[in-house]
């Protein structure tokens, strides 16, 4: 891939996806802070491959040595009230504005949880990526959404990841009050302006989903590598003016999405439900392949 070349005098709040001196390879260079993005041993993103994925330990207690686990069964979201963010060339981030209603009085945010492995971490913000960051079998959809737990009690952190691929003009109603109200302008407008309330979390995904987990870091930098990745294995679908607008509106179209990063040796581990949605994957690639055939043959009859 090739960046846009920036002048020197560069900092930590000048990484971005786009400029040579400022994209991802060079993450590593803005601080000292930021080596993980260079140098790290389990960094994010991975191409997930079905040949090597593992079963779960069932030997092993709780959720992670039950190999039959959903999403729905370890995750527990229904609606939120998030603020909206757009910094430049970053993309969107909506940040959760709910107080967590197990303890009132501890000050900490949740729009939502995840219990795994006796630790309960709270849903705190969310964030998209176009193209999806999390690649499989070589394969990245249009979209990523990543919804970010943290818990309190460890400082561990835990992504949920869920892709999205594109049908022509099938919206997603569940992306519908992130897009179209809010990523235009955003920075620009009031805090009542960019605040979304009773937002579907649980619609972004399928809760009936199976899911890979792997040890992983964040995306952007400074990269920790603290950070458990649930990658659903299920494929959303969204519109081609939903990718679109997420372009034209957030991060341009040179996307906000990471490269593929060195596995190393990590184990994926395979949870629940897959062969569906695995059938529904391939056919949203070539049913992509020809509407983006037929798409370019409409704009040169256009021209």
């Amino acid at each position: 891939m090739r960046y846009l070349v920036l002048p020197n005098d560069l900092g930590p709040g000048d990484w971005n996806y786009v400029y040579e001196k400022t994209a991802p390879p060079a993450w590593y260079s803005l601080s000292e802070d930021y080596a993980l993005c260079g140098n790290g041993t389990a960094q994010s993103p991975i191409n997930i491959v079905d040949a090597v994925v593992t079963a779960p330990d069932q030997s092993g207690s709780g959720e992670s040595g039950s190999a039959d686990l959903s999403i729905g069964d370890i995750f527990n979201h229904t609606t939120g009230t998030f603020l909206a963010e757009a910094e430049f060339l970053h993309g969107p981030k909506y940040i959760c504005q709910d107080v967590n209603t197990t303890d009132p009085n501890s000050g900490e945010i949740s729009c939502g949880t995840l219990r795994w492995e006796s630790d309960l971490f709270f849903l705190t913000e969310m964030t998209f990526h176009g193209p999806a960051e999390t690649s499989r079998n070589g394969t990245r959809h249009g979209l990523e959404a990543q919804l970010l737990h943290v818990s309190p009690t460890t400082g561990r952190e835990a992504i949920l990841a869920v892709s999205y691929a594109t049908l022509l003009r099938t919206n997603s109603t569940a992306l519908n009050p992130l897009w179209w109200g809010q990523l235009n302008a955003t920075s620009d407008l009031a805090q009542d302006d960019r605040t979304i309330e009773n937002f579907q979390i649980n619609a972004l995904y399928s809760d009936s989903s199976g899911f890979y987990l792997y040890p992983g870091s964040r995306t952007v930098p400074p990269c920790r590598e603290n950070v458990l990745w649930f990658v659903s294995k299920a494929v959303e679908i969204c519109s081609l003016d939903q990718i679109d607008a997420f372009h034209a509106s957030t991060v341009g179209w040179g996307g906000n999405s990471r490269p593929i990063q060195p596995r190393n040796g990590r184990s994926v581990v395979s949870y629940g439900r897959d062969g569906f949605y695995a059938v529904k994957s391939d056919f949203l690639d070539l049913y992509n392949q020809c509407t983006g055939l037929a798409r370019t043959f409409d704009e040169l009859l256009e021209a």
